[in-house]
């Protein structure tokens, strides 16, 4: 690798002291680079030679999955990923947001719907369950 060739979240590497294919969770932080998967590994980025570099796009949607890694407490590359992300996508990032809340509030009003219509009928509880779980909200019967 070059000195210039630096390492991007989503490029595949081959990491030549182990022989392992890696693909990388971040972008190369000065000499180190850290690949996807746990434990948190760190290794010299002066060994481990490009197999794929990763598009603009397959970069952002790596960066994206990273930063929101359940993990945060103790994974250095989420923190890394959302500051690139705060950085570089701001723009991209607010319309994702947007887009998400509206999405969530369309499951609220849809939710307080089905609760409010129905508590007997159970295909309004399976419904109404199913919404509140992917706003990680758990309903009590």
């Amino acid at each position: 690798m070059s000195e210039s060739t630096l390492f991007r979240a989503g490029d595949v590497v081959d990491h030549l002291p182990t022989g392992e294919r890696w693909q990388l969770a971040i972008d190369q932080i000065g000499p180190h680079v850290f690949p996807c998967g746990m434990p948190v590994v760190r290794a010299q980025a002066i060994d481990c030679e490009a197999v794929t570099r990763a598009s603009d796009d397959e970069r952002k949607i790596m960066l994206l999955a990273i930063s929101r890694s359940d993990r945060r407490d103790i994974d250095i590359r989420s923190e890394h990923a959302r500051g690139v992300l705060a950085v570089e996508y701001t723009e991209d990032l607010s319309a994702e947001v947007n887009a998400w809340r509206d999405a969530a509030i369309a499951a609220i009003h849809e939710l307080v719907g089905f609760v409010c219509a129905s508590n007997s009928k159970k295909e309004n509880k399976a419904r109404a369950k199913e919404l509140a779980s992917g706003l990680g909200i758990e309903l009590k019967e």
